[in-house]
């Protein structure tokens, strides 16, 4: 097959979509050497992901800079005519989609967000992906679903969707042994605690920051608290405190790059997501992966991925306080490695791509 990727997830470092995109095609590409792969941008590929360029793919560039959304509704209809497979990676297929006569479509829906939790998303995010995900759902031949509760979300808030049309697939993890580590510029000392996550409301970094405060007075001999993630929105306060180190014993690496992040789960003593609402929530398995005790939301989507985490409210802060005195009564949390690796998913992937063939 000739397959078109909507891949601008990949011009953007450090973000949940572009790790997932950039490693599922790192391992389907591979199991799928007969299919011709072009990944559309209108953005470079960030450094991180440059080395997806070592394989068989093609990139495609506009001739002139658009915004995401011009771009998808105005260039891409035509490119990708002559295809025989688009995947949607960002939950977005252009207008009018099947009256254009364009190829057979896959679309990934990390999250519903916009329908189940509108409060946690930036004004114009929420209203663009109130106005395009019904018609992308529609229009879309299959859904991939990053949880079982993203399905679950889409079939309640769009009941006429046929349930054949959803496929659960989850990311992976990347095995410790297969990535390098490298320490940032700091003193860190290991056994801090580690949160994961773009700051943004939805993460809930700032009520995690006010308990290990509190926590914190309780008992002044507390391990660092570690914030890992680029600036998100909402949080522009919160991000200009963190960066002028205003919280006493948190650490916050605002342009952490692969390399560190590794480091960040290798030298923690406990994993930490305090989420409000997540489609799935990737850190958790990489946290998993270093056999980290995991500390997490009580949201429905982190019991299906960790069942054997601990659990806190996401808007109690005396919740979390306990958790910060009790870390070391917290059990590690324990991974199916096979279930749970890129390869297999992969794998799980390209059973639905044959559907296509």
């Amino acid at each position: 097959m000739k397959i078109a990727v909507d891949a601008r997830p990949l011009s953007y470092p450090a973000n949940g979509n572009g790790r997932y995109l950039h490693y599922m095609l790192k391992y389907i590409i591979p199991l799928r050497k007969n299919d011709s792969w072009h990944l559309f941008l209108n953005k470079p590929i960030h450094f991180e992901y440059k080395d997806l360029l070592e394989l068989s793919v093609t990139v495609h560039y506009p001739p002139f800079n658009l915004p995401g959304l011009l771009w998808l509704n105005l260039i891409i209809p035509y490119q990708i005519k002559t295809y025989d497979l688009f995947w949607g990676t960002l939950a977005m297929l252009p207008l009018f989609y099947k009256l254009r006569n364009l190829p057979m479509a896959m679309v990934n829906f990390h999250d519903l967000n916009a329908f189940s939790a509108q409060e946690t998303m930036a004004f114009f995010n929420r209203i663009q992906h109130r106005m395009f995900d019904r018609h992308t759902i529609r229009n879309a031949d299959s859904i991939l679903c990053l949880s079982k509760t993203t399905g679950e979300d889409i079939l309640k808030n769009f009941p006429e969707t046929h349930p054949d049309k959803l496929s659960i697939i989850y990311p992976g993890f990347l095995s410790s042994k297969k990535v390098k580590k490298t320490k940032p510029h700091t003193s860190l000392q290991k056994g801090f605690y580690l949160c994961v996550g773009t700051i943004e409301p939805r993460k809930n970094q700032r009520l995690l920051v006010e308990a290990y405060q509190e926590a914190l007075s309780k008992k002044a001999d507390l391990p660092p608290l570690v914030l890992v993630g680029r600036k998100g929105w909402g949080e522009d306060s919160f991000f200009e405190e963190l960066l002028k180190e205003k919280y006493k014993g948190i650490v916050y690496f605002h342009q952490a790059g692969e390399e560190h992040l590794q480091w960040c789960y290798a030298s923690a003593g406990m994993f930490m997501l305090p989420s409000l609402h997540e489609g799935f929530g990737l850190p958790i398995l990489e946290a998993m992966e270093h056999g980290l005790p995991c500390a997490l939301s009580d949201i429905p989507v982190f019991r299906e991925i960790a069942p054997d985490a601990s659990f806190a409210r996401p808007d109690s802060k005396e919740d979390w306080v306990k958790i910060f005195l009790s870390r070391k009564k917290l059990a590690r949390s324990k991974l199916d490695r096979t279930f749970w690796s890129w390869e297999k998913r992969a794998r799980v992937l390209s059973d639905v791509m044959d559907r296509f063939v």
